[in-house]
């Protein structure tokens, strides 16, 4: 039996993990609701910047982070508009709608 729970206990974290059964930070997409994959979230602090992450194909992603806290992130992807300076401190998933040009 305790095996049993053991399994279940260690298992089931590891499981979540390798899923991706995890909040993401930002969600991106376009105007009509859908998903946009490999956009580039550039995050920025208050005195570095250019860490980067991607979303995948959820266009879910983090964010990216630095030895100072991130403070604002930037949403870009090739033939959408660049949404900037959007604060990181509010409730997560941030959801970023980006137009297309």
């Amino acid at each position: 039996m305790m095996n049993a729970i053991m399994k279940v206990v260690v298992g089931l974290p590891l499981v979540l993990f390798l899923s991706g059964c995890s909040t993401p930070d930002i969600i991106v997409v376009d105007g009509a609701g859908a998903p946009v994959k490999d956009a580039i979230i550039t995050g920025t602090s208050l005195s570095i910047g250019g860490q980067k992450s991607t979303t995948d194909d959820k266009g879910c992603a983090s964010i990216p982070s630095a030895v100072q806290p991130t403070k604002w992130i930037d949403v870009e992807k090739v033939g959408y508009v660049t949404v900037s300076q959007i604060d990181v401190n509010q409730a997560k998933p941030i959801k970023v709608v980006l137009k297309k040009k």
